[in-house]
């Protein structure tokens, strides 16, 4: 009800000031018109920072391939298999530069099951497999595991976690 009677009122006024009720509809129609075209406009103008949005989204990751596909993944190794371990892998892992093949533990029960992508194998095919798989780096963390370590052609690291 108030919104009709504001526009009764303004109508009113106008009417005052010399206004037809032929003009008024004619110029209630332009404001309508120059309204939709502003609400179109706004609406292109959305569509259009959105498209440039996800273009920049794609651009994005689109660079983030190609550097991916340009820059292999340096081959690691990680010797043990608990806790600390773990979060060695999922550092890695993160931080995209890394792909572990394998971890290395002694217990007979583990041999050739799985962590994550990474299988288990045993000490003593450690200089086996930094030969065969071109392995660039060795991780550890606990000073025990890698006391008797065979002689490598690749970088051993150890990494506090």
């Amino acid at each position: 009800m108030s919104g009709t009677l504001i526009v009764w009122l303004s109508n009113y006024n106008m009417a005052h000031r010399g206004l037809s009720i032929l003009e008024l509809r004619t110029k209630q129609t332009q404001d309508n018109s120059i309204i939709g075209r502003l609400d179109r406009l706004k609406s292109q103008q959305r569509k259009t920072a959105w498209t440039d949005v996800t273009t920049d989204m794609r651009f994005a990751k689109l660079g983030d391939l190609l550097l991916r596909l340009t820059r292999p993944k340096r081959r690691a190794i990680i010797l043990g298999t608990g806790y600390d371990e773990y979060r060695i892998l999922r550092k890695l892992e993160d931080e995209k530069h890394f792909e572990v093949l394998f971890f290395i533990d002694d217990e007979p029960w583990n041999h050739r099951t799985r962590i994550g992508n990474a299988e288990l194998r045993y000490p003593k095919e450690l200089a086996a497999l930094c030969r065969n798989h071109k392995i660039d780096t060795v991780f550890f963390c606990d000073e025990e595991k890698a006391t008797d370590l065979p002689e490598l052609r690749c970088e051993v690291t150890r990494i506090h976690v």
